[in-house]
């Protein structure tokens, strides 16, 4: 139910939701609703979750602050998630209701139904930000951010993110790299990711092959943007650079080291021991 009261405010009541998707294995959802006006997303609201159901009921009401002569560039934006405690949140849909100006001229009680868009058919401009994991045996040993864009689905960031990384130990990590949409009020959303080290797959491999044949060199390349092995339309550049070429003789020395088995233990072990060197702290 949207409803427009004076010339300042417009009050926006969450009623309830039919017929959700089951995001659980138990055959249900935990689904709350964030609320955001476009263009600008300064303001954002929250609904609480709803436990164990499909069809929620909100009864929730908000508040913008927004001028009647602006309504007519204005829309809002509704995600409604399911709530995971122990992993990210899943996107169960999306709905946008514009032409705002309408809901002046009538008397506001009567509710606005709208068909959720289901995952990211569409996608309303985004707070983005990339973090970057350093990987070593399936453990985030680091992390790196860039700085966040505002109300961009397009953003340029241009920074560099720097680990340091024993040479030995090169082929050893891979990078995780999410492109995440900040939160001011919730948790923060994976928008997509990809991977690039010797254990990727396609391009991610290829990427990490040509930086280590390539030292010193700045390397580009486009990776698609996936989440849960869905692929979506949105890519991001990475730059990977090696600054420091490899310690050649270190690879001679250990290929001299005389018994198989016996190099394969003392590599599994000079890997732990790294892993266990380069792991800092949760921030």
């Amino acid at each position: 139910m949207i409803q427009l009261q004076g010339t300042e405010q417009l009050v926006v009541k969450i009623l309830k939701a039919l017929d959700l998707p089951a995001k659980d294995a138990n055959g249900f959802s935990d689904p709350y609703v964030k609320i955001y006006l476009l263009p600008d997303r300064k303001k954002k609201y929250q609904t609480k979750v709803h436990r164990k159901t499909l069809n929620p009921v909100f009864n929730e009401t908000f508040q913008f602050g927004v001028p009647l002569n602006e309504l007519h560039s204005r829309k809002l934006h509704f995600s409604v998630y399911d709530f995971d405690r122990f992993s990210r949140h899943d996107l169960i849909g999306q709905v946008v209701v514009d032409n705002l100006l309408d809901f002046s001229e009538g008397s506001g009680d009567k509710p606005v139904w709208r068909d959720i868009v289901e995952g990211t058919a569409f996608t309303a401009p985004a707070d983005p930000y990339v973090k970057a994991s350093l990987i070593c045996d399936g453990r985030r040993l680091k992390k790196r951010k860039t700085s966040i864009k505002k109300n961009t689905l397009n953003p340029t960031y241009n920074e560099a993110l720097v680990f340091d990384i024993p040479n030995e130990n090169i082929e050893s990590v891979s990078i995780i790299i999410a492109v995440m949409d900040y939160d001011c009020i919730g948790h923060n959303e994976v928008i997509g990711m990809c991977r690039v080290g010797s254990d990727a797959d396609g391009p991610g491999r290829e990427h990490w092959t040509a930086m280590l044949a390539n030292p010193r060199k700045p390397i580009e390349h486009w990776h698609q943007l996936v989440e849960n092995l869905f692929l979506f339309s949105q890519e991001v550049i990475v730059q990977l650079q090696l600054r420091k070429l490899l310690n050649e003789d270190a690879h001679q020395q250990q290929s001299a080291t005389p018994g198989l088995q016996q190099q394969r233990e003392r590599e599994e072990e000079d890997r732990a021991q790294m892993c266990r060197g380069m792991t800092e702290k949760e921030e």
